[in-house]
């Protein structure tokens, strides 16, 4: 495997688990319980586009901020 595959893997890693991170912390702060909260955090995970992600990341090598 790639150095550049090995790098785009480890950046969907990171996104996913910001997702689910997130979305587990926002479904309890707006006062949901555990089981809500998961549910919630399973969602958002659910809808992340790699695709975008994608086009989004070759932006940012293109563009570093």
């Amino acid at each position: 495997m790639q150095d550049s595959e090995i790098h785009l893997l480890k950046r969907m890693q990171k996104a996913c688990e910001e997702a689910v991170l997130e979305g587990y912390e926002d479904a309890k702060l707006s006062g949901l319980c555990h089981e809500g909260a998961w549910e919630c955090a399973v969602e958002r995970l659910r809808g992340l586009k790699p695709a975008e992600l994608l086009k989004e990341w070759q932006a940012d090598e293109v563009h570093p901020s």
